[in-house]
């Protein structure tokens, strides 16, 4: 994990665009009405079970944000908000710091959600769970924005 740490610090990416907090936060909200929608179907059809749909739950929230992290860096809701989970080599995130990403974000939003602000005052925006993960979240340029110069401002 020390390595992680080591090689952000060691070889930064060039010319890369931070997702900032508004675009992070819709991209957030897009993936949990996703998620609220087939919890929705699934308790439905399984009944409501109280421990067990809660499981499930957490069960499949996990699953959806490891497959999309591991297979093309964006979930549902990162696609629509053009940003990207990345590892420092700008690849998606491999199976293990997927998990840690995943399992940092339930201990940021246990901390009151203090560990997605964090990003408020780092230079990378990154969050408590990216730092666990050695992940960043960049912004995709669109194929509207292609052809004229990235705004790198507040979003």
């Amino acid at each position: 994990m020390s390595t992680v740490a080591a090689t952000i610090v060691s070889r930064p990416l060039t010319d890369v665009a931070y997702a900032g907090f508004w675009r992070r936060f819709a991209g957030l909200l897009l993936d949990g009405l996703v998620l609220g929608v087939l919890s929705t179907l699934v308790t439905t059809t399984l009944g409501s079970q109280g421990a067990i749909s809660a499981a499930l739950g957490v069960l499949f929230s996990t699953a959806y944000q490891v497959y999309f992290f591991t297979r093309t860096g964006q979930t549902l809701g990162a696609k629509v908000m053009s940003i990207k989970v990345i590892d420092v080599d700008g690849n998606p995130l491999s199976v293990d710091l997927a998990l840690i990403r995943v399992v940092g974000s339930y201990v940021s939003s246990a901390l009151l959600g203090l560990g997605y602000l964090l990003m408020l005052w780092d230079g990378k925006k990154q969050t408590l769970h990216d730092k666990m993960a050695g992940s960043l979240v960049i912004r995709v340029p669109t194929v509207a924005s292609t052809s004229r110069p990235e705004h790198r401002g507040a979003d």
